[in-house]
């Protein structure tokens, strides 16, 4: 049906190449809770990502992993972190 044509070519879900914003990634993994659940964190760290509008380096293998994005996809943090 055109319906599932739209869908299958990401109209109302886009995965275009490049960049991905943290809201998309966030909602990529099904919301905060279950983001902070698959990388193994607390949802505090997904407050503090919005906030950057960043994804700590620390954390992008389990974003990777959980999301089969690239490091391309992931918006870098600066180096700013505290440890």
């Amino acid at each position: 049906s055109q319906m599932s044509a739209s869908l299958e070519a990401g109209m109302f879900f886009p995965h275009s190449a490049g960049m991905h914003t943290v809201e998309a990634i966030i909602a990529i993994l099904a919301g905060p809770e279950p983001a902070a659940a698959r990388v193994g964190i607390g949802t505090e760290a997904i407050r503090k990502w919005r906030q950057a509008r960043a994804i700590p380096a620390k954390h992008w293998p389990a974003v990777i992993a959980a999301t089969g994005l690239t490091l391309d996809d992931l918006p870098k943090a600066t180096r700013t972190e505290h440890p």
